[in-house]
């Protein structure tokens, strides 16, 4: 039996996602456009400077100034007067006009540094806290927890990734949750033992599959590249301002879990999981569940989820009805 084909994920990407990344990615080359030609005009400004003992200077007679010139290009009536022969005064003012370049360039390079500082800082918070968990967790394989790893090597295979992601296993404090990170080249998943103990307790293939899909589809779909994320460093420092782009993020990845496991039962109910636990999910009426999320609607409700990273459980699980073709647009498909 041939294996299936590799999904077309970039096809996946919702439009709001589509359309946040593009405006953001146009937002920061701008920004580091702006800092880029500041930087080079004032060093441009600060080698054109010459010492001010090399310095060829005229004097304008009539509006009684001083100007710094080309030698070669003076006229023949013109005379070069060298810094010693200026004044007090014009001296002291051509070399705070030097020194103000120079402050000038220093203070242009400030927030760009300010910026790569605390990526850099960041960068390294989470590489320890990545060691932390490849030392402490238990990693998946093929003879550690198999039916994490054959669900890790399937969803791989159907989203084209050629080395399936590291997996561990966490201890989560009770959180029902896992997540997609990496360190440069190397990507991971990490799965909290709450929610990996619910899955294999289970032995439900398609909702380990539906989980894994997800966190899957956040490498495929390029959401946890760092030179992406060091390229739009000017928004996601604005937090506020990034947080539709990480929303998006979030439906996008889901739709690829619809895709891979084309299942309304599984995707379903490892949503819900995260919102109330193992045996509540199981037990919960999902349509009730949605029918009271629509019931609580208010300016509250809106922003909590403006100011998150992520949407509503509600709405994603009618993101996902939608992308299994289940439901039509409703209002709060809005940001799908």
């Amino acid at each position: 039996m041939e294996p299936p084909k590799p999904i077309a994920v970039s096809s996946l990407r919702t439009g709001k996602e589509k359309f946040y990344l593009a405006l953001f990615c146009l937002i920061s080359f701008l920004v580091w456009f702006y800092f880029g030609l500041s930087i080079v005009r004032q060093l441009t400004a600060v080698f054109e400077t010459k010492e001010v003992s090399q310095a060829c200077y005229i004097r304008d007679v009539v509006s009684d100034t001083i100007t710094s010139v080309d030698p070669n290009l003076l006229l023949p009536t013109e005379r070069c007067l060298t810094f010693t022969e200026l004044s007090e005064d014009e001296q002291k003012k051509i070399t705070k006009e030097q020194g103000d370049a120079l402050a000038k360039f220093t203070s242009n390079l400030t927030t760009p540094i300010m910026f790569v500082v605390i990526f850099l800082f960041t960068l390294f918070a989470h590489y320890v806290s990545v060691a932390f968990i490849r030392i402490n967790g238990v990693k998946v394989g093929e003879k550690q927890y198999p039916l994490l790893w054959n669900a890790i090597q399937k969803g791989s295979l159907r989203l084209g990734i050629r080395t399936p992601p590291d997996t561990f296993v966490m201890l989560g404090h009770g959180v029902l949750n896992a997540f997609a990170t990496r360190l440069v080249f190397r990507k991971f998943i990490i799965i909290y033992s709450e929610l990996a103990d619910a899955l294999i307790e289970e032995g439900d293939e398609r909702q380990l599959a539906a989980v894994f899909s997800h966190e899957l589809g956040l490498h495929a779909l390029s959401h946890t590249n760092l030179f992406l994320d060091l390229f739009l460093l000017p928004v996601n420092y604005a937090p506020l301002l990034s947080f539709p782009l990480s929303r998006a993020r979030e439906y996008s990845s889901d739709r690829v879990m619809a895709t891979l496991v084309p299942d309304r039962g599984s995707c379903e109910r490892a949503l819900i999981k995260l919102a109330v636990g193992k045996r509540f999910g199981n037990k919960a009426n999902i349509d009730l569940y949605l029918k009271q999320a629509s019931e609580e609607q208010g300016f509250f409700t809106w922003l909590a989820e403006k100011i998150s990273t992520h949407p509503h459980l509600p709405n994603r699980i009618r993101a996902v009805r939608k992308s299994l073709g289940i439901v039509g647009k409703t209002q709060l498909d809005k940001d799908y």
